[in-house]
């Protein structure tokens, strides 16, 4: 019977065992083989087994399960008098070849066997070749399991202390170490603890991929020695929780699934019961939360959902929702509101529940594979990440591989010195049928980098996971190139990827199609798989109401939290990035200076900005039209220019373009990096640029516009692409101190003019701060300036 229903090649090895049993009644002449239907129980068992070595999707199973053929072979051979059992040998040998990358493999039970079987090949060369290959396999596994565990606990110890970026460089080679059917687990411990370190480091997606894989782990457990872990309820509420986090409303129901199951079939106490009922209680209030807070776009995609949360007993969840939805008569008619409640009642209670602070922090976007998924979202190392892909199956599994193996890789990039220089990246994943192999191109005037891949590769399928692995790769190295300034490029790869084991880290389990469906019975979860619980559907009515939050208030600038502290960041959301610059398109601009004209006392002036590269000019220029319009109202591209630098050349002045930082300063982010491009105006008086500032103090505003130089020096400008401004920051560069916006257009080679008798001028602290800091700031004409 186990051998019928078991797709566990663990299982099914106990059946060998009992085959083998048999074989040796027979050997002994205690029955024979007619008696106890031998041939009949081993076509069986070969059935069984090859049924299980030939699932590609469970590759450690089916490696298993080949092996068990194998030596089952030495039955066949026993029962027939055969002598010669190289060919067996090879066979195994080969084995450990392909499972040097498969962590799972019992390669233990092979060494027991072998160590019974070795008298039947004394003389084999076959067999001492295999002998010394799973010797060697055996040790290096038996140092990866003494690494692993070390680092196991290195990276428990950075957890208590808090320091979760820390715990990830830890953990990660801790998982992959403790990949071994040995170390099943403290593999699942390492799982776990990763995921939580994930969590705590804003990196969602990579905590869900850590957290599926503890599951499965646990299942694996509790399938191959048949009893249930007590670590399963704490995995599956971390993986539920990870999933309200991302708005993935359908892994979240399924937690919620296994929880319920978990507290009606699990010999619990009854101290452990109440906990876990109020856990599922806790989680229904959370989900109320988070439906109470998405827009009415997002709560539309629901409309299915108010029976499947009944059912699930989360009641407070189908309150919300169908309040949402406008059936406020329906609840009042079911009993879930009671009797005498009035309707402002109802709504104040709906605006308390909205002002909640997880309604807060709770995502505001469903995460759900229908017909309006558009794109999966994050944010890495300040950078706003989205990742589009095909609303189908493998569109959906390959968005999630690209954003969690993102997270993952560049997970420990946090206060290492890497400056990232794009406020935002867009991911477009395309299917291409005609293509063989994956094609990643870049635009630099859309900020899009375009994901080419063949449509045959499935990710939910091992025979692809190698060639989407290496394309991974490849991708994370060319986001790495387009969006993050390295101060030592070499030895931040060497750390990475070398010591850090990144690339393992990142692919290890970004393809979470296959986890998921090992312990959830499908790689994606869609509406339709909960049909069963549907009973209609509510679209959304005219008059649903809509919710203010109770007491809600503009947030007000916490100057205390805004201390401009360089302190260690612990979460990758509380660094945002504020650019205008393009870096790649000002690179090939080739930005050459400023220049300044008038065309009337009354009208705007103009500030020129001079480059090499017409169209690409334009270009930056056309992109700073659509951001900001042609009017930039806010100012928010800051113009300065910083006079004083050189004490030898006393009209020398530089010019700087960046983000003004007023409004961003302002937002609950703990660091900003900001970019800017600065050029040094080697001029010989200000007679121009004092034109320019009188007329611009008289109308109080001018216009900046591309300009370009021809053959003849002559500049010409271009008229259509110019964007009006209200504001121009001319300074001293003695006036700069550290803490304030310009101080980036300073640096310490800079013989700064500083007035007689002026004793503290800012700019000595600041250049005291600046020969620091001056290893890590980006060279070549641009500055990456860090504030708190």
């Amino acid at each position: 019977m186990i051998g019928k229903r078991s797709n566990q090649a663990k299982h099914i090895s106990k059946v060998c065992n009992l085959l083998q049993v048999t074989v040796g009644r027979v050997l002994q002449g205690h029955e024979s083989a007619e008696e106890l239907s031998l041939d009949d129980r081993s076509k069986r068992l070969k059935t069984k087994l090859s049924e299980l070595a030939q699932d590609k999707s469970r590759p450690n199973n089916a490696l298993y399960a080949e092996t068990l053929l194998l030596l089952h072979r030495f039955n066949e051979a026993a029962l027939s008098g055969e002598q010669e059992f190289d060919e067996i040998w090879i066979g195994l040998s080969n084995i450990i070849d392909r499972a040097r990358g498969l962590g799972e493999y019992p390669a233990e039970m092979l060494d027991s066997v072998l160590e019974v079987l070795s008298p039947l090949g004394a003389d084999s060369e076959a067999l001492d070749d295999l002998i010394e290959k799973l010797a060697e396999f055996m040790a290096d596994r038996s140092r990866d399991l003494q690494a692993g565990r070390a680092y196991l606990n290195r990276g428990l110890r950075k957890l208590e202390a808090e320091k979760p970026v820390a715990a990830i460089k830890f953990l990660g080679r801790a998982v992959v170490n403790l990949m071994k059917d040995e170390s099943k687990e403290d593999q699942h411990r390492a799982l776990y603890c990763l995921a939580v370190a994930y969590k705590e480091a804003g990196l969602l997606w990579a905590a869900r991929g850590a957290a599926m894989g503890a599951v499965a782990q646990i299942c694996t457990i509790a399938e191959t020695d048949g009893e249930t872990p007590a670590e399963l309820i704490p995995t599956l509420n971390l993986f539920t929780m990870i999933a309200l986090q991302l708005g993935h409303v359908t892994d979240f129901l399924n937690g919620i699934q296994f929880l319920i199951a978990a507290h009606q079939s699990l010999p619990l106490d009854d101290d452990s019961r109440e906990r876990l009922s109020d856990k599922l209680q806790e989680f229904d209030r959370l989900f109320a939360c988070f439906l109470v807070s998405v827009s009415n776009d997002q709560i539309s995609r629901l409309v299915s959902f108010p029976d499947i949360l009944d059912e699930l007993q989360l009641f407070t969840a189908r309150m919300t929702i169908l309040y949402r939805l406008g059936y406020l008569d329906l609840l009042k008619n079911d009993g879930s509101i009671p009797d005498h409640t009035s309707d402002d009642e109802i709504h104040e209670m709906m605006s308390i529940l909205a002002s909640q602070p997880a309604s807060r922090d709770l995502p505001k976007k469903v995460v759900l594979l229908d017909d309006e998924h558009y794109y999966l979202e994050t944010r890495i190392m300040g950078i706003n990440i989205r990742v589009s892909s095909p609303r189908n199956v493998e569109g959906f599994l390959l968005a999630e591989a690209h954003v969690s193996f993102a997270e993952a890789f560049y997970s420990t990039l946090l206060n290492a010195g890497v400056y990232p220089h794009r406020e935002n990246l867009n991911v477009d994943i395309v299917q291409g049928a005609d293509l063989d192999k994956a094609r990643i191109r870049y635009s630099d005037v859309a900020g899009t980098l375009t994901v080419t891949l063949p449509h045959s590769w499935n990710p939910n399928e091992v025979d692809s996971h190698s060639e989407l692995n290496q394309h991974l790769v490849n991708f994370g190295c060319e986001v790495l190139v387009k969006c993050f300034a390295l101060p030592d490029p070499q030895e931040m790869l060497e750390t990475l990827i070398g010591i850090e084991r990144g690339l393992e880290r990142a692919t290890l389990f970004c393809r979470t199609g296959n986890t998921r469906n090992r312990f959830l019975g499908s790689p994606v979860s869609r509406v339709a798989d909960w049909t069963y619980l549907i009973e209609r559907e509510y679209p959304l009515k005219d008059d649903a109401p809509s919710i203010t939050p109770k007491g809600s208030a503009d947030k007000k600038f916490d100057t205390e939290k805004n201390d401009f502290s360089f302190g260690e960041l612990n979460n990758h959301r509380d660094l945002a990035v504020s650019s205008i610059i393009n870096q790649s398109l000002w690179d090939k601009a080739g930005w050459q200076g400023m220049m300044f004209g008038i065309s009337s006392p009354v009208m705007p002036p103009f500030l020129g900005l001079v480059f090499d590269n017409e169209e690409v000019a334009k270009a930056i220029f056309t992109e700073w039209q659509k951001r900001f319009g042609r009017d930039d109202s806010n100012d928010e591209i800051r113009i300065s220019l910083i006079k004083g630098i050189d004490k030898k050349n006393p009209f020398y002045y530089r010019g700087c373009i960046s983000r003004d930082m007023d409004l961003t300063a302002k937002s609950d982010f703990r660091q900003f990096v900001t970019v800017a491009r600065m050029t040094v105006m080697t001029v010989q008086e200000h007679t121009n640029l004092d034109m320019f500032s009188n007329v611009f103090g008289s109308v109080g505003s001018y216009y900046l516009i591309p300009a370009v130089l021809d053959n003849k020096g002559k500049p010409q400008i271009f008229l259509d692409h110019s964007i009006l401004k209200h504001k121009l920051h001319i300074r001293h560069a003695w006036e700069i101190g550290c803490n304030d916006m310009d101080s980036m257009a300073v640096t310490p080679r800079d013989d700064v003019i500083i007035p007689e008798g002026e004793t503290s001028p800012p700019v000595h602290e600041l250049m005291e701060w600046r020969r620091k800091m001056e290893k890590k700031q980006v060279s070549n004409g641009q500055a990456t300036h860090r504030t708190g």
